[in-house]
């Protein structure tokens, strides 16, 4: 059956364009926390290097910035994920949907077998027999 070999190429495609997705998206969470991580750093190194008086008004400017750029990211780090979480169910559906037709294709291919098997079979059987009745 050659459409369900098709529908089952299709459904390969369309897991593997969701894993692509879900790999994308990883990625750019992944992304989110190392900026997140470097400007945690960034922080600590400004910190350090506030301690002089003249130093310290820009430093709070500097700090209340960050903060919000933390927060950003925090955010879209939260959305990052939800959407990872969106995209893995949908790929967890894609992937049922394709075990169901490579499921059907599996068992048409096995009575398939089964009824090639049987002719065989009937067929060997049925030159048994008219080798015996020649014999008699």
């Amino acid at each position: 059956m050659r459409s369900l070999a098709s529908v089952i190429r299709l459904h390969r495609w369309k897991v593997d364009e969701k894993r692509r997705e879900v790999a994308d998206l990883e990625a750019m969470a992944e992304a989110l926390r190392q900026r997140l991580q470097d400007l945690e750093q960034e922080i600590e190194r400004e910190k350090e290097g506030a301690d002089v008086l003249v130093v310290g008004f820009a430093y709070a400017a500097y700090v209340r910035a960050a903060l919000a750029r933390r927060e950003r990211f925090l955010r879209s780090i939260t959305d990052a994920e939800a959407a990872v979480a969106g995209k893995r169910h949908e790929l967890a559906e894609a992937f049922r949907e394709l075990k169901k037709f490579e499921v059907a294709e599996a068992r048409r291919l096995e009575r398939a077998a089964a009824e090639s098997s049987r002719r065989e079979r009937a067929e060997a059987d049925e030159t048994a027999l008219n080798i015996h009745r020649r014999r008699e």
